[in-house]
């Protein structure tokens, strides 16, 4: 678990409750990422992509 990419996310929700951010770049910013990640995902092992799961 990655509790640095939690507390992050809590941070920028409270910077988006007392209005320091704004709310749609908050998301744009994380779907832009997040799409990357996909994407990146899909790929082979090798390339970077996601471990296959195994059944035993």
């Amino acid at each position: 678990m990655d509790y640095k990419f939690t507390d992050n996310k809590k941070n920028l929700l409270d910077q988006i409750a007392s209005c320091k951010q704004e709310w749609k770049s908050v998301l744009d910013d994380f779907f832009i990422k997040f799409n990357k990640q996909l994407i990146t995902d899909k790929g082979a092992s090798i390339e970077g992509g996601m471990q296959p799961n195994f059944i035993w």
